[in-house]
């Protein structure tokens, strides 16, 4: 890689059910980055299938779907001293991301074509040196065929 301890990472992944499309419970559903306000589960959640950042939780959905994301992990910044001896942050980890999704691609009608750019960056925290914690910032910008956008903002605190 250009840049020293980075790395990059395509994740693909593809599913198909049977069933009705007009069936509920016989579609995937994507959208969101998936992350809680205060959450106990993984920071990365944009990596995750159903994850489509810069779209609505589950606005997108479909029988069978392709999806693929290149994602570029930077090397993290480490801190010499920022905080407090109580409170103070160890390093930011900043990641690029970008997906692409197609939904019901065998069905011209009910063919969707979906993408999204963002970027996370996950901040590593102690709190009385014992108790590790994640403060993640997340931004993405989701683009359906049409060309038309919507803007995703997350926050979430990982509690360890």
């Amino acid at each position: 890689m250009p840049i020293r301890h980075s790395s990059l990472w395509l994740r693909t992944g593809l599913g198909v059910a049977t069933g009705e499309i007009e069936d509920p419970l016989a579609n995937a559903y994507f959208g969101g980055f998936r992350n809680n306000y205060v959450d106990n589960g993984e920071a990365q959640r944009y990596r995750k299938l159903l994850s489509m950042p810069g779209f609505e939780i589950d606005a997108l959905n479909g029988r069978s779907f392709v999806k693929g994301m290149l994602e570029l992990n930077l090397p993290p910044v480490r801190f010499e001293k920022f905080g407090t001896p109580g409170l103070y942050g160890n390093w930011l980890r900043p990641a690029i991301f970008t997906t692409a999704l197609m939904t019901n691609p065998q069905s011209g009608d009910d063919r969707v074509d979906a993408y999204n750019v963002g970027l996370q960056f996950d901040l590593q925290l102690h709190v009385l040196n014992r108790l590790p914690m994640m403060l993640s910032l997340g931004y993405a910008r989701g683009f359906e065929g049409d060309g038309k956008g919507e803007d995703e903002i997350m926050l979430s605190l990982k509690v360890l």
